[in-house]
C-alpha cells in the first residue's frame, strides 16, 4: 500500500504542483475582483483532490498499468486502499490549505488598504476566520462526496470509460443528498435539536457552524467508507 502511494505521488507531482499554483492564482484574482478573501482558497480546495482522482485512474488506463500490476506483488485491494488513503489526505490538506490561503489573502488585502465586503448577513454574527473555515471545509466536503461517487465507477470501468458516467451519478447523488438534508433538518427542527443535544456548541453562531461542519465531516466519512467497500469489490472482479 505504501509503495502504491509513493508511486502515485511521483507520477502525479509533475501535474500536482502546477495545478495547485494555478488554483492559487485563480483564487487570489477572484478574491480581489469580488472584494472578499472568503473564496480565495476554494479553487485549490475543490480542484486538487478531484483532479488527482481523475488523473490517477486515467494514467493507469492509458499506460496499461492496471494489467501490468497484476503480475506484481501488490494486490488489487492494496491499490484501492492506497487510493482512498491518498484521497483522505488530499481532502484534509485541501481544506486546511484553503483556509490558510483565505487568511493570508485577508491579511494582504487589509495591509494594502483594499476594500473588503461585509461578511454574512446582518443577522449573522460570526468572525471572518470562521467564514473562511466554513467555506474551505464545505468545498472539501463537497468534493469528498463527488469522490465517493466517482471512485467505484473508476474502479469498475477505468479512467476513460468511468469518467463518462461520473457527471450523471454525481449530480444525482448531490441532488438526493441536498433533498435529504433539507427534509431531515426540517423534520427534526435542527436548531432546537442542536441546542438540546449539543448545548455548548449551539450556544453561539460560531459553535453552531462548527457543529454543522463536524456532522458534515462524519457523513462524508461514512460515504467514503461505503464507497471504499464497493470499489474494492468492483476492482476485484474487473477484467483487464
Amino acid at each position: 500500500m505504501r509503495k502504491v502511494s509513493i508511486t502515485d505521488f511521483y507520477v502525479m507531482k509533475g501535474m500536482l504542483f502546477p495545478t495547485a499554483a494555478l488554483c492559487l492564482v485563480i483564487g487570489i484574482v477572484m478574491a480581489f475582483w469580488m472584494k472578499t478573501p472568503a473564496i480565495a482558497g476554494v479553487p485549490l480546495a475543490m480542484f486538487i483532490p478531484y483532479t488527482v482522482v481523475m488523473n490517477q485512474w486515467a494514467i493507469d488506463e492509458k499506460s496499461g498499468w492496471g494489467s501490468f500490476r497484476l503480475a506484481m506483488a501488490e494486490t488489487r485491494n492494496n491499490l484501492v486502499n492506497a487510493r482512498y488513503g491518498e484521497m483522505v489526505l488530499y481532502l484534509v490538506m485541501a481544506g486546511v490549505l484553503g483556509w490558510l490561503i483565505c487568511v493570508g489573502v485577508d491579511w494582504v488585502m487589509r495591509a494594502a488598504g483594499f476594500p473588503i465586503d461585509a461578511f454574512g448577513s446582518p443577522g449573522l454574527n460570526v468572525s471572518p476566520l470562521m467564514v473562511y473555515l466554513v467555506i474551505s471545509v464545505s468545498s472539501a466536503l463537497l468534493i469528498g462526496l463527488a469522490i465517493a461517487v466517482s471512485m467505484p465507477l473508476l474502479a469498475a470501468f477505468g479512467g476513460l470509460k468511468g469518467i463518462m458516467l461520473i457527471p450523471v451519478f454525481t449530480m444525482m447523488a448531490s441532488g438526493m443528498l441536498l433533498k435529504g438534508i433539507f427534509t431531515v433538518g426540517k423534520s427534526i427542527h435542527f436548531g432546537d435539536f442542536a441546542k438540546s443535544a449539543f448545548p455548548l456548541l449551539a450556544a453561539t453562531q460560531d459553535g453552531m457552524l462548527v457543529l454543522i461542519m463536524l456532522i458534515g465531516s462524519i457523513f462524508i466519512s461514512l460515504c467514503l467508507v461505503v464507497s471504499w467497500l464497493v470499489a474494492r469489490r468492483l476492482y476485484k472482479v474487473r477484467e483487464f
